[in-house]
């Protein structure tokens, strides 16, 4: 009658730790001689078929309640873990996501004001800053090397068609039509024009070295970052959660809660059988 009780709570940490630390005595199944003892001045021999049958009958029960068990508190323990783990990625995601809505709201602020870019030599690179000019607040800061320094100088110059030290919205749009074409995608001047008022951070109507730097520079950024997402495997919480529900399957597969039916109902037949 006591096999018929619900499912276990989950126990707390501290009882989780303790366990941990502390085997958990199990009881036997009370053997022949203890019950012989239990019938005192009795005629053991008269019920010894009887008594061996009560405690085989016993041991199969107990065999089939804890195995059942087992699979209760299994089921249990993957169900509470897996509902533990969606409530912590989405709360990374929301914070996350929280966290980068603050910054767009942060760098399109800095982008409707008036910036100036600039850039210091440092042995053979630079260090790019980017202020505002009202407040001289940073807004961006970068160290780049010698060779992307000369590389970006070259580039500059081939925008730069008149040589006059700074790109022009005329120019800045050629360079993209010929790119567009180059790769054989689609010439949208409306993007172009909002890709040159990012670059533009003065809004004097040219881009600077200084500005054409940082605009290649962050470029270089995004695809590092694009890149990273696209190798990473977690790069989605769908599969995050996939690997872990694969790490939980395989929990519960080595604690014994997916033997095949069969395989138990073999055994506990062979058990029952030995006892009629």
């Amino acid at each position: 009658g006591g096999g018929g009780g619900s499912g276990y709570e989950l126990m707390s940490p501290r009882s989780s730790e303790k366990l941990a630390s502390e085997a958990v005595p199990l009881p036997e199944i009370l053997d022949l001689k203890s019950l012989e003892a239990l019938l005192l001045g009795q005629d053991y021999h008269m019920m010894e078929t009887e008594i061996e049958a009560i405690v085989l009958k016993a041991k199969t029960e107990a065999r089939l309640r804890e195995r059942q068990r087992i699979r209760e508190i299994t089921e249990q323990v993957r169900l509470e873990a897996q509902r533990k783990l969606k409530y912590h990625v989405s709360i990374a995601q929301r914070q996350i996501r929280e966290e980068l809505n603050q910054r767009v709201t942060a760098e399109v602020k800095n982008h409707a004001t008036l910036q100036k870019a600039t850039f210091t030599q440092v042995g053979d690179g630079v260090t790019l800053r980017v202020e505002q000019q009202t407040s001289g607040r940073e807004t961006f800061s970068k160290a780049l090397r010698g060779r992307d320094v000369e590389q970006y100088k070259a580039m500059f110059k081939q925008w730069d068609v008149d040589g006059d030290g700074g790109i022009s919205y005329t120019e800045f749009i050629n360079v993209m039509k010929t790119v567009a074409e180059k790769q054989g995608k689609p010439f949208s001047e409306k993007r172009v024009q909002a890709m040159f008022a990012l670059a533009d951070l003065d809004k004097n109507g040219v881009v600077d070295l200084a500005e054409f730097m940082v605009m290649q520079a962050q470029k270089a950024d995004r695809g590092k970052l694009k890149a990273e997402l696209a190798s990473s495997e977690g790069g989605s919480a769908s599969a995050l959660m996939g690997s872990a529900s694969g790490a939980l399957e395989r929990l519960k597969a080595s604690m014994g809660g997916d033997r095949p039916r069969k395989e138990n109902e073999r055994r506990d037949g062979g058990g029952g059988g030995g006892g009629g």
